[in-house]
């Protein structure tokens, strides 16, 4: 159970360095001031420590296969949230999806 507490954290820390590389980037795509997209790094690793308390608790409660199946579920909804609103230039359903 700990060893893929540690490989959840490993994918989840990895992922909160997404948008740092090309930050000016977005901030000429999107028009948002650079601070803004910036902080989305911090924001994700924020999230990370709740999040992993519920990914432990998943864990616990529940068959791991049914909760990689929903982990995996929840990752393909917010990357088809992230393509949609890429393409409409905006910013902030990009950073929740």
């Amino acid at each position: 159970m700990f060893g893929l507490y540690v490989v959840n954290l490993l994918v989840l820390s990895g992922e909160s360095l997404s948008f740092s590389p090309i930050s000016e980037e977005l901030h000429i795509a999107y028009e948002d001031p650079l601070l803004v997209i910036n902080m989305a790094s911090i924001i994700f690793t924020i999230t990370q420590i709740p999040m992993s308390f519920v990914a432990i608790l998943l864990f616990n409660r529940f068959d791991n296969a049914w909760v990689l199946r929903f982990g995996a579920f929840l990752l393909l909804l917010g990357n088809w949230v992230r393509l949609f609103c890429v393409t409409s230039d905006r910013w902030y359903p990009v950073l929740i999806g």
